[in-house]
């Protein structure tokens, strides 16, 4: 294969996995996590089911991913706090309202989320917090 066609393959790759995501995000928020399934899913994507789990290796590591996403623009927005001067309680309190803002965004996804990371497996949780570390 030729390494245009390498290429092109990674870039489909990553467009069909961007859907996916997309495509799971809004339907745990209008949904619920329960309630959307793979199926539901991968339709809203364009992709057969089978891309679904070809991309992740569950419904659980997908939310992690759209979790991830999520976390990846809260991370960009609070950046400019860590170069900032100001007093330690001025930027916790921007930091505080940030994330507060942030999470209201889409409090559906937050609730769904937070009842399904009970069921997370050890191995979930620690990929999870590992992801987060770079925010703490």
């Amino acid at each position: 294969m030729s390494e245009a066609g390498g290429n092109r393959r990674e870039l489909q790759k990553q467009q069909t996995r961007a859907r996916v995501i997309d495509a799971a995000r809004a339907l745990f928020a209008e949904r619920g996590y329960d309630e959307a399934t793979v199926r539901d899913i991968a339709q809203r994507a364009g992709v057969a089911a089978g891309s679904v789990f070809t991309t992740f290796d569950s419904k659980s590591s997908l939310l992690l991913e759209v979790l991830w996403a999520r976390y990846s623009q809260l991370y960009t927005e609070l950046q400019p706090l860590l170069t900032d001067t100001d007093h330690t309680c001025a930027r916790l309190e921007r930091l505080a309202a940030i994330a507060t803002e942030f999470e209201l965004r889409d409090p559906r996804l937050l609730a769904e989320t937070m009842g399904a990371s009970w069921t997370w497996t050890a191995a979930e949780e620690m990929d999870h917090r590992g992801r987060l570390a770079p925010l703490v």
